[in-house]
């Protein structure tokens, strides 16, 4: 193998260097945040960031190491058809912003789950939701532990479990760093211990983060402007918009040089669309309905409106930030202006899996033995073609690295202090934990649940198709959870005994179908297109093999071949799993709302919606069910009150 195969020391250095800067400044935020109260760092939170901030930011969190590996094998292999679902996101904005931000944002809560104990005057849906919500942190850690992971074994030689390993290491580390200031709120807005009331608070001993411990008791009980909203480690959520930002300008540079470096050595972007069309991968617009199909306009367009959907408008770090913005309106015009940023990242990373085809496409790496897997087509690209310019491609996977670095410390720290706070402490209520047994509590769950995120990277690393993964995972849990949230809002017959077993019965039929055809080994309709190798004699005879010598590497042309024909087609009762990914959201969120419709009906559910406060609901709904709804209220008293037409 030659020295151009792997990173060059000058790659290391910049790596290294980088990353210890991470460290760094993680450190420095450390010991600045302890010279400040904590309701000095809570400044940033209270309408000070400007609503282009929150958007920028908005957009750079989902700039993240999946898009960036993911997106353009998986336009290389199957085309530009994935380009399409961007087409929702839009679809997405609006829904989240009319539908659920009219809620949440007047309501002045820490925690979305708190919504859930207030809407269904009890405990047991809020925990449901917690629960829900480490189970898809878990998963999101293993798939945001195995990106990086990917990249350092695809540009080291590491085998995949040590750089998982390693990076789980490196991420245990900065998160030690960053709890040097444990008296703070970690990004999805979860209490971390030792943090003392900002102000009495006559219900609960915690103002931020437990709603009141009477089941009975409304929001005109709270009292007004507890607490801002959740701020986070490390100086507050001015710090991590502009770390989000200035991280992602790292790896949207790094998508930058793949597109112009790329089309220049492909021989121009016409070129580069000339071969993608030739071989069949510019292929927008298939209307066709079947299920089965792998993608379509349809099936592609309707995930993205769910996912984008449960992501702006259910999803703790995306309220935290609608909260940090004055006014409704604001906070809409935040989510509105994240969209440009958002939508150019996505296109970029699909551009750039097109330039990737155009230089391969007479010798695919893969099929010719050049990479294992087609997900370590960007970072071969890299270091073939821009390993001369000696630093960008370390500089390349630091900024890979340090993004997932930062979304893998704020999970653990977000998971173990809501365990903490809704579960541990839920069920020994009457015992009383020292802060030394918080703290040592905390790091114990931290390591438990990075240990859970290893065993997921490590079964992520064996199966392929980083981005269709991604997607699964989160369908199965966000399509479940919006479905909760829907019922919630726009169904106020549905009570706690529907919820819970609509969202269990969406969650685990939606699993049920997406990892049977993982475990099977069946595929879907496939829509994958077909690779060459027949320029790859030449190619052979004068470059360097990616894994082993050139003379390991036959250098005979091989016939053309499609991916998804390395797995065998379903029989029998095998079909159901062979149902599109991109449909697994739909079963959940399906599941959920009819198992929540019917059982909250058969168990008396449309009796108890007078129970329910005004403000918790959607009140174009509630004025539907008026003739069900028995209000205790002086009908004076609401009529004085009058309709927050903002809500609609």
């Amino acid at each position: 193998m030659e020295e151009s195969a792997r990173l060059s020391a000058v790659d290391y250095v910049v790596f290294v260097a980088l990353l210890a800067a991470s460290l760094l400044i993680g450190l420095v935020h450390a010991i600045y945040s302890k010279r400040k109260s904590a309701r000095d760092l809570l400044v940033a939170s209270k309408g000070e960031l400007g609503v282009f901030s929150i958007g920028l930011s908005i957009s750079a969190s989902y700039l993240s190491a999946v898009t960036i590996l993911g997106t353009p094998s998986e336009v290389y292999t199957y085309g530009v058809e994935y380009w399409q679902g961007m087409l929702g996101i839009p679809i997405a904005a609006i829904c989240a912003s009319y539908l659920f931000m009219p809620i949440f944002y007047p309501l002045k809560i820490t925690s979305i789950y708190e919504y859930l104990e207030l809407r269904y005057r009890g405990k047991a849906v809020r925990v449901m939701g917690c629960v829900s919500f480490m189970i898809t942190e878990t998963l999101s850690l293993g798939i945001a532990t195995y990106a990086p992971a990917l990249a350092i074994s695809a540009v080291t030689g590491m085998p995949e479990y040590a750089s998982i390993l390693l990076s789980f290491a490196v991420c245990i580390l900065y998160t030690s760093i960053r709890q040097l200031r444990p008296e703070m709120v970690d990004d999805f807005g979860a209490l971390s211990p030792g943090l003392e009331p900002l102000q009495p608070n006559p219900f609960t001993s915690h103002p931020c983060h437990n709603p009141s411990r009477d089941a009975k008791r409304t929001h005109d009980d709270l009292p007004p402007n507890r607490c801002s909203p959740p701020h986070v480690l490390q100086g507050g959520l001015r710090t991590v918009v502009w770390t989000d930002v200035l991280q992602s300008v790292f790896m949207f540079v790094g998508l930058l040089c793949v597109i112009i470096i790329g089309a220049d050595h492909a021989g121009g972007m016409s070129r580069v669309w000339g071969k993608a069309e030739e071989s069949g991968r510019i292929n927008f617009l298939d209307f066709g309905a079947d299920p089965f199909q792998r993608q379509n306009v349809w099936s592609l367009v309707s995930n993205f409106v769910i996912l984008w959907t449960a992501a702006l408008g259910c999803r703790q770090a995306s309220l935290q930030r609608h909260w940090s913005s004055p006014t409704l309106s604001r906070a809409r015009m935040a989510v509105y202006l994240s969209l440009p940023g958002t939508l150019l990242i996505i296109s970029c990373a699909c551009l750039a899996g097109l330039v990737v085809y155009g230089n391969y496409a007479d010798c695919d790496p893969k099929t010719n033995g050049d990479i294992e897997k087609i997900d370590e087509i960007v970072p071969y690209f890299i270091l073939q073609h821009m390993g001369d310019l000696k630093g960008l491609p370390g500089l390349f996977v630091a900024s890979l690295f340090g993004g997932a670095l930062s979304t893998m410390s704020s999970i653990l720290n977000s998971i173990p202090a809501v365990t903490m706070e809704d579960i541990v402490l839920q069920i020994w209520k009457g015992k009383q934990f020292s802060e030394r047994q918080r703290k040592l509590l905390v790091r114990l769950l931290s390591v438990g649940f990075g240990g859970l995120g290893v065993g997921v990277a490590l079964g992520v690393a064996q199966l392929q198709g980083i981005l269709q993964v991604c997607l699964s995972l989160i369908g199965i849990m966000n399509g479940p959870i919006l479905g909760l949230f829907v019922a919630s809002i726009f169904l106020p017959f549905v009570n706690t005994l529907g919820a819970c077993l609509g969202t269990i019965t969406g969650t685990v039929m939606s699993a049920w179908i997406g990892m049977g055809g993982w475990i099977l080994e069946v595929t879907a309709t496939s829509s994958a297109l077909a690779f060459s190798t027949e320029g790859c004699e030449l190619l052979n005879r004068s470059s360097h093999a990616f894994y082993g010598s050139a003379s390991d590497v036959s250098l005979a042309p091989r016939r053309l071949r499609t991916p998804d024909l390395l797995r065998r087609p379903a029989e029998g009762y095998e079909q159901v799993y062979t149902i599109s990914y991109l449909l697994l959201p739909h079963i959940g969120l399906g599941i959920t709302l009819l198992v929540s419709i019917v059982v909250s009906l058969l168990s008396g559910g449309h009796k108890e919606i007078g129970d329910i406060d005004e403000k918790l609901v959607n009140g174009t709904v509630l004025r539907l069910f008026s003739g069900c709804r028995k209000s205790n209220k002086d009908p004076m008293s609401s009529s004085e009150k009058g309709v927050d037409l903002e809500r609609f």
